[in-house]
Protein backbone atom coordinates (compact mmCIF):
# COMPACT_ATOMS: atom_id res chain seq x y z
CA UNK A 1 0.00 0.00 0.00
CA UNK A 2 1.45 3.42 -0.89
CA UNK A 3 2.64 5.48 2.04
CA UNK A 4 0.36 8.44 1.19
CA UNK A 5 -2.77 6.25 1.40
CA UNK A 6 -1.79 5.05 4.87
CA UNK A 7 -1.12 8.60 6.02
CA UNK A 8 -4.52 9.84 4.84
CA UNK A 9 -6.33 6.94 6.51
CA UNK A 10 -4.47 7.27 9.82
CA UNK A 11 -4.68 11.07 9.87
CA UNK A 12 -8.00 12.18 8.36
CA UNK A 13 -7.04 15.86 8.64
CA UNK A 14 -3.88 15.33 6.55
CA UNK A 15 -3.59 17.85 3.73
CA UNK A 16 -1.77 17.65 0.47
CA UNK A 17 -0.73 20.00 -2.31
CA UNK A 18 -2.61 23.23 -2.81
CA UNK A 19 -4.80 22.64 0.25
CA UNK A 20 -1.74 22.60 2.51
CA UNK A 21 -0.23 25.68 0.83
CA UNK A 22 -3.46 27.67 1.19
CA UNK A 23 -3.95 26.59 4.81
CA UNK A 24 -0.37 27.52 5.69
CA UNK A 25 -0.84 30.87 3.94
CA UNK A 26 -4.07 31.49 5.91
CA UNK A 27 -2.45 30.46 9.20
CA UNK A 28 0.64 32.57 8.54
CA UNK A 29 -1.53 35.57 7.62
CA UNK A 30 -3.62 35.08 10.80
CA UNK A 31 -0.52 34.87 13.02
CA UNK A 32 1.17 37.89 11.44
CA UNK A 33 -1.91 40.09 11.45
CA UNK A 34 -2.90 39.09 15.00
CA UNK A 35 0.58 39.83 16.32
CA UNK A 36 0.85 43.16 14.52
CA UNK A 37 -2.66 44.25 15.51
CA UNK A 38 -2.02 43.08 19.07
CA UNK A 39 1.22 45.07 19.25
CA UNK A 40 -0.54 48.11 17.79
CA UNK A 41 -3.37 47.89 20.34
CA UNK A 42 -0.84 47.23 23.11
CA UNK A 43 1.03 50.40 22.23
CA UNK A 44 -2.13 52.40 22.71
CA UNK A 45 -2.90 50.57 25.96
CA UNK A 46 0.56 51.32 27.35
CA UNK A 47 0.16 54.96 26.34
CA UNK A 48 -3.36 55.41 27.68
CA UNK A 49 -4.05 54.37 30.46
CA UNK A 50 -0.45 53.16 30.83
CA UNK A 51 1.16 51.63 33.91
CA UNK A 52 -0.44 48.61 35.53
CA UNK A 53 -3.79 49.22 33.86
CA UNK A 54 -2.10 49.32 30.44
CA UNK A 55 -0.19 46.13 31.21
CA UNK A 56 -3.46 44.51 32.27
CA UNK A 57 -5.02 45.49 28.96
CA UNK A 58 -2.05 43.99 27.09
CA UNK A 59 -2.63 40.74 28.99
CA UNK A 60 -6.31 40.90 28.07
CA UNK A 61 -5.29 41.11 24.41
CA UNK A 62 -2.54 38.50 24.23
CA UNK A 63 -3.80 36.11 26.93
CA UNK A 64 -6.99 35.01 25.13
CA UNK A 65 -5.18 35.03 21.78
CA UNK A 66 -2.46 32.66 22.99
CA UNK A 67 -4.75 30.48 25.11
CA UNK A 68 -7.33 30.23 22.32
CA UNK A 69 -4.62 29.27 19.84
CA UNK A 70 -3.14 26.62 22.13
CA UNK A 71 -6.60 25.23 22.87
CA UNK A 72 -7.44 25.15 19.15
CA UNK A 73 -4.19 23.33 18.41
CA UNK A 74 -4.47 20.74 21.19
CA UNK A 75 -8.25 20.44 21.67
CA UNK A 76 -10.15 21.57 18.56
CA UNK A 77 -13.28 19.70 19.68
CA UNK A 78 -13.47 21.97 22.75
CA UNK A 79 -12.53 25.11 20.83
CA UNK A 80 -15.17 24.69 18.12
CA UNK A 81 -18.18 25.35 20.44
CA UNK A 82 -16.30 28.30 21.93
CA UNK A 83 -15.86 29.76 18.45
CA UNK A 84 -19.58 29.25 17.80
CA UNK A 85 -20.30 31.25 20.97
CA UNK A 86 -17.84 33.97 19.91
CA UNK A 87 -19.55 34.16 16.52
CA UNK A 88 -22.96 34.44 18.18
CA UNK A 89 -21.63 37.22 20.40
CA UNK A 90 -20.27 39.05 17.34
CA UNK A 91 -23.71 38.82 15.73
CA UNK A 92 -25.37 40.16 18.90
CA UNK A 93 -22.93 43.10 19.03
CA UNK A 94 -23.57 43.86 15.36
CA UNK A 95 -27.34 43.79 15.88
CA UNK A 96 -26.91 46.00 18.95
CA UNK A 97 -24.94 48.47 16.87
CA UNK A 98 -27.57 48.43 14.11
CA UNK A 99 -30.37 49.08 16.61
CA UNK A 100 -28.61 51.58 18.86
CA UNK A 101 -25.75 53.05 16.90
CA UNK A 102 -24.48 55.61 19.37
CA UNK A 103 -24.34 53.42 22.48
CA UNK A 104 -21.71 51.01 21.12
CA UNK A 105 -19.72 53.88 19.61
CA UNK A 106 -19.78 55.71 22.94
CA UNK A 107 -18.85 52.50 24.79
CA UNK A 108 -15.89 51.86 22.49
CA UNK A 109 -14.79 55.50 22.63
CA UNK A 110 -14.59 55.16 26.39
CA UNK A 111 -13.13 51.62 26.60
CA UNK A 112 -11.31 51.11 23.31
CA UNK A 113 -12.06 49.08 20.17
CA UNK A 114 -13.20 45.98 22.04
CA UNK A 115 -15.16 44.45 19.16
CA UNK A 116 -12.21 44.81 16.75
CA UNK A 117 -9.78 43.30 19.27
CA UNK A 118 -12.20 40.46 20.03
CA UNK A 119 -12.36 39.77 16.31
CA UNK A 120 -8.66 39.63 15.49
CA UNK A 121 -7.73 37.51 18.50
CA UNK A 122 -9.90 34.72 17.06
CA UNK A 123 -8.16 34.56 13.67
CA UNK A 124 -5.53 31.97 14.64
CA UNK A 125 -7.99 29.70 16.51
CA UNK A 126 -10.30 29.71 13.47
CA UNK A 127 -7.40 28.70 11.21
CA UNK A 128 -6.34 25.92 13.59
CA UNK A 129 -9.85 24.53 14.09
CA UNK A 130 -10.19 24.55 10.30
CA UNK A 131 -8.01 21.41 10.17
CA UNK A 132 -10.87 19.44 11.73
CA UNK A 133 -13.97 21.34 10.65
CA UNK A 134 -13.13 22.93 7.34
CA UNK A 135 -16.36 24.46 6.08
CA UNK A 136 -17.92 25.24 9.47
CA UNK A 137 -14.78 27.09 10.63
CA UNK A 138 -14.57 28.97 7.33
CA UNK A 139 -18.22 30.01 7.49
CA UNK A 140 -18.02 31.07 11.15
CA UNK A 141 -14.96 33.20 10.37
CA UNK A 142 -16.78 34.73 7.41
CA UNK A 143 -19.76 35.58 9.64
CA UNK A 144 -17.51 37.26 12.23
CA UNK A 145 -15.80 39.28 9.51
CA UNK A 146 -19.04 40.31 7.80
CA UNK A 147 -20.84 41.33 10.99
CA UNK A 148 -17.83 43.49 11.78
CA UNK A 149 -18.28 45.33 8.48
CA UNK A 150 -22.09 45.42 8.38
CA UNK A 151 -22.74 48.13 10.99
CA UNK A 152 -20.14 50.43 9.45
CA UNK A 153 -21.59 50.01 6.00
CA UNK A 154 -25.17 50.34 7.25
CA UNK A 155 -24.63 53.34 9.52
CA UNK A 156 -21.86 55.11 7.64
CA UNK A 157 -20.02 55.82 10.90
CA UNK A 158 -16.64 54.67 9.58
CA UNK A 159 -15.38 53.58 12.97
CA UNK A 160 -12.24 52.27 11.29
CA UNK A 161 -11.11 49.67 13.81
CA UNK A 162 -13.93 47.26 13.01
CA UNK A 163 -13.22 47.55 9.30
CA UNK A 164 -9.47 47.22 9.92
CA UNK A 165 -10.06 43.89 11.69
CA UNK A 166 -12.76 42.66 9.30
CA UNK A 167 -10.86 43.02 6.02
CA UNK A 168 -7.94 40.77 7.06
CA UNK A 169 -10.47 38.26 8.39
CA UNK A 170 -12.21 38.27 5.01
CA UNK A 171 -8.86 37.50 3.35
CA UNK A 172 -8.28 34.64 5.79
CA UNK A 173 -11.80 33.32 5.15
CA UNK A 174 -11.15 33.45 1.39
CA UNK A 175 -7.90 31.48 1.79
CA UNK A 176 -9.53 28.90 4.06
CA UNK A 177 -12.54 28.62 1.75
CA UNK A 178 -10.27 28.02 -1.24
CA UNK A 179 -8.33 25.41 0.73
CA UNK A 180 -11.57 23.71 1.80
CA UNK A 181 -12.81 23.65 -1.79
CA UNK A 182 -9.58 21.97 -2.94
CA UNK A 183 -9.40 19.53 -0.03
CA UNK A 184 -10.27 15.90 -0.74
CA UNK A 185 -13.65 14.75 0.54
CA UNK A 186 -13.58 12.85 3.81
Amino acid sequence: MPRSAVTRREYPDAMTGATRVLWIAALTWAILFSLLAGLFASGYAMDDPGGRAGFGLVLLIFGPMILGSLLAWKRPAITYPILIAVTALAVVIAVWQLIDVRSLVDFENEHGPISAIASFITMVPFALVWRHRRWPATLLLLVVALVGVLPEVRTGLHMGSSMAAALPMLLEAALLGAAAALAPRR
